[in-house]
């Protein structure tokens, strides 16, 4: 990460010449009172944003040579925050440097227990302590140490800027990028008429203020100009790089001054910042300027810089974003060569986080150049790293770095594989991809606790040393001499433990390890007339693809859309729906999709599973004119899975919680579930009787069929947060997809009958993050969701139907059923097309 943004460096800000001891009254800062915790800009603070923007000034690219060492804060000394350093908030700074995560979390603690309650000191060690957390991944820890920051920050210089621009630093490198902006954003607007002085008379006696909003403008100037680079953006790169190193330029002219520098030492994490700031300010004017001698200085500079602060492995992270630079100029062999030594150095010290990232930079530089066999051999080596780091260091979820990112590396094998006409090379591809997805997914998060607890335990305990020897080797001191060594005798325990769990609960062992089945036992498990679809990833304007299988072969079936095109279709049914259209001009509409996706080529006679990918997990299949049931599933190896045995009772179902009036009531969802109740001769669970704990007591050790019809909340960036609503103790009560991980419900056959229950986020490794998913790992066979809103009426209807036609257990049948009644019936297809069925179509 952009870690404490060069601002850190005001450690030496206590500028004044030795001859005078006296303090100023002060510099005048600007007085901002604690921003608001909406993430949306209001239209006065965007159109000063832009302006901001518009008006960045091109900026002086330096050559810098330093000669002085430079350290982390030693005891005895005074942050620029005004913070008196003890021994334990110097190990603590001294741990977060070498990359030692847990040992300075525990200084930390100490320090903390020593601070005796002053929020000058529990602000700064919050908002190190919040560092850690991101730097780690843990990016829910971050958030909640932030909230604490915030009151301290408060509490010290009474605003909150600073904690509120490392808020958008959290969520950058969480991949919410929209939400980082507009914090950062915030930050950049309410610190615009704030320039640090650069000469001083006396030692100013707010230097701590003073500190803080410097922190804060840069901090908000360097994460913004990331996540425009990340986003590829890199016209807005350039514009807040510019902005941040012009910031930067000024804060090194005090804390290099031969007087200045005098009163606070300058420490190496203030190096650290505008070394990656200058790396990206280098790599954005040679890709939108092609300003090459700009380039070539900020580089030097980063390397001088990093030099002079004793860190080695930002270098590699430095040449790789170079070589990007240079790979989007064109210039392949420049890109080629300086990609090839930072994936030597990576490989040298053993980082595959960083190895994978730079070979598959160099493969397509390589495959740029029409070297497609070496190109090939690059990304393999990116994708034997990713295997290497998936599971076990699991921090850099949604993340592209360098322009590339995991799905990038499966999206190439794919291409070679389909290139030479072997289709099961590219199935075992796509499959490994999306494994590696799910457990990405739920790295660091408890899973079915008590489940296979001593096993999980010991797997957790060897992700957790081997994440520490990770960050270590990481961070910019480097690794220690031994650390290859540590990690292979890590990784082979930890994999002969994966094997133990696998042979004894499957389901948990595929969160935490990856592993895939061979196309050849799935054909075997089709029977004629049978058909999965697979979708392969598809690029920029390219028609999509899929995988057809069958029993007896594999072909390659190209649609009549690309991903984009599919976007576009679905948004404009969706527009019509919320239009009020009538079931004419639906009808042509879904007519249209399914021209596109061309199903009846298929030879679906039977059944027809799909393994969607991109916009093919929003297709409302039940709209289209097709007559074969479909199965949405989230792997081709899960056709393969074990069946749980379903307990008694037969059925649980639960409608219209109480929300106590923090959003409506839904008496359509209660006649629901009177309706499925009286189908199975059960109770519902009603109104504030509809609680967790006694849906928990319903289900109990398994049942065969539950049904909830409620209000449901979806997070696109953070699926694991998307929730049913249920009754709490005097409020509504979220029941969370990952409270569903860290306590599976078993139900055979788990029907979600609320609001964009099937809604989720396509990630990395094609795989959907959200509620349907999380039911699976409880033995669940199958999953019944809706892709949008739909009325109370029609979901009655459909849902009555169904349930009505399942009778001894075929799914797959009773959809149809209720699919063709509603038909029938002269409901629109935005009702019927509205449900799909994911997983098996039989209990």
């Amino acid at each position: 990460m952009f870690l404490r943004p060069l601002v850190l460096i005001l450690f030496a800000l206590a500028l004044a010449s030795p001859a005078h001891a006296e303090s100023a009254p002060g510099i005048k800062v600007p007085e901002i009172p604690p921003l608001p915790r909406a993430a949306n800009l209001k239209i006065e603070e965007y159109k000063l944003f832009r302006a901001m923007a518009d008006g960045a000034a091109a900026t002086l690219i330096p050559e810098l040579h330093f000669k002085d060492p430079i350290a982390t804060p030693q005891a005895g000394e005074t942050t620029s925050y005004g913070v008196a350093v003890g021994a334990d908030l110097a190990a603590a700074f001294a741990a977060q440097m070498r990359g030692d995560a847990p040992a300075a979390l525990t200084a930390l603690d100490a320090a903390e227990a020593a601070a005796a309650g002053d929020s000058r000191t529990l602000f700064e060690i919050a908002m190190l302590r919040t560092q850690i957390h991101i730097t780690t991944g843990q990016s829910d820890a971050a958030e909640a140490e932030l909230a604490r920051a915030e009151q301290f920050e408060i509490e010290t210089f009474n605003t909150n800027v600073n904690s509120r621009a490392l808020l958008g630093e959290a969520r950058l490198w969480a991949g919410d990028f929209k939400h980082a902006i507009n914090y950062l954003a915030q930050v950049a607007v309410a610190t615009r008429d704030w320039r640090l002085p650069t000469e001083y008379a006396t030692v100013p006696e707010n230097l701590g203020e003073v500190f803080n909003m410097t922190t804060a403008q840069l901090r908000s100037y360097s994460s913004l100009a990331a996540a425009y680079m990340l986003l590829e953006d890199f016209e807005q790169a350039l514009v807040w790089a510019r902005r941040a190193e012009a910031a930067a330029a000024d804060i090194f002219s005090v804390t290099t001054h031969p007087f200045y520098r005098l009163v606070v030492p300058f420490h190496a994490d203030g190096y650290y910042g505008r070394a990656l700031n200058l790396a990206v300010l280098g790599a954005v004017l040679l890709i939108v300027k092609d300003d090459r001698a700009g380039a070539k200085r900020a580089f030097a500079s980063v390397h001088a810089l990093l030099d002079a602060a004793g860190l080695a492995t930002p270098k590699i992270s430095a040449d790789a974003l170079h070589a990007q630079a240079l790979l989007q100029a064109g210039l392949l062999d420049e890109a080629e060569l300086i990609a090839g030594r930072a994936a030597a150095e990576a490989n040298r010290r053993g980082l595959p986080d960083l190895v994978w990232r730079i070979e598959a930079l160099q493969g397509e530089a390589l495959l740029a150049d029409g070297r497609a066999e070496e190109a090939e051999a690059a990304f393999e080596r990116a994708q034997a790293a990713i295997e290497l780091v998936s599971g076990a260091l699991a921090t850099d979820r949604a993340k592209r770095r360098f322009g590339i990112g995991k799905d990038d590396v499966t999206t190439r094998l794919v291409d070679f594989a389909i290139a030479k006409g072997d289709l099961a090379k590219a199935f075992d591809i796509l499959e490994r991809g999306r494994a590696r997805a799910f457990v990405d997914m739920l790295a660091d998060r408890t899973v079915a606790a008590g489940r296979e607890a001593e096993l999980s335990e010991q797997i957790r305990g060897i992700d957790g040393e081997l994440r520490n020897l990770r960050f270590l080797a990481g961070s910019p001191a480097g690794a220690a001499e031994d650390f290859l060594d540590q990690q292979s005798d890590l990784t082979a325990k930890r994999d002969e433990l994966a094997a133990e769990l696998r042979a004894r609960d499957p389901e948990l062992a595929d969160v935490l390890s990856v592993s895939h089945s061979e196309v050849g036992d799935i054909q075997a498990a089709l029977t004629p007339g049978d058909v999965l679809a697979y979708g392969l990833p598809a690029r920029g304007d390219a028609l999509v693809r899929i995988l057809l299988i069958t029993r007896d072969a594999i072909r390659i079936e190209q649609l009549g859309a690309s991903d984009s095109g599919f976007a576009k279709v679905l948004k404009a049914f969706r527009l019509a729906v919320e239009e009020s259209a009538d079931a004419g001009r639906q009808q042509k509409m879904t007519d249209g999709l399914g021209r596109l996706l061309n199903v009846a080529a298929w030879g679906a006679r039977r059944t027809l599973y799909v393994v969607p990918s991109g916009q093919l997990f929003f297709i409302p299949w039940g709209a289209l004119a097709i007559d074969a049931p479909v199965a949405v599933l989230p792997t081709g190896g899960w056709m393969l899975r074990n069946r749980r045995e379903a307990g008694a009772p037969d059925a649980v179902v639960v409608g219209d919680p109480q929300f106590f009036d923090e959003m409506p009531q839904l008496p359509g969802a209660r006649r629901e579930a009177e309706r499925i109740g009286a189908t199975y001769g059960v109770e519902p669970l009603l109104g504030e009787a509809a609680t967790e704990e006694k849906l928990r007591g319903e289900v109990g050790g398994g049942v065969r069929v539950l049904h909830i019809a409620s209000h449901a909340e979806f997070h696109a960036s953070r699926p694991l947060q998307s929730a049913l609503i249920l009754s709490g103790d005097g409020a509504a009560a979220k029941l969370t997809a990952e409270a569903i991980y860290r306590r599976p419900l078993p139900a055979r056959l788990v029907v979600l009958s609320a609001c964009e229950t099937g809604a989720g986020r396509v990630a990395a490794g094609d795989d959907l993050l959200g509620l349907p998913r999380s039911f699976y790992l409880g033995g669940a066979t199958t999953v019944i969701n809706s892709l949008w809103p739909v009325s109370d009426e029609g979901t009655l209807a459909f849902m009555t139907a169904f349930h009505d036609a399942l009778g001894a257990g075929d799914v797959g049948a009773a959809w149809l059923a209720a699919r063709d009644t509603l038909r029938r019936a002269g409901y629109p297809p935005y009702i019927y097309g509205a449900f799909i069925v994911g997983g098996s179509l039989s209990l």
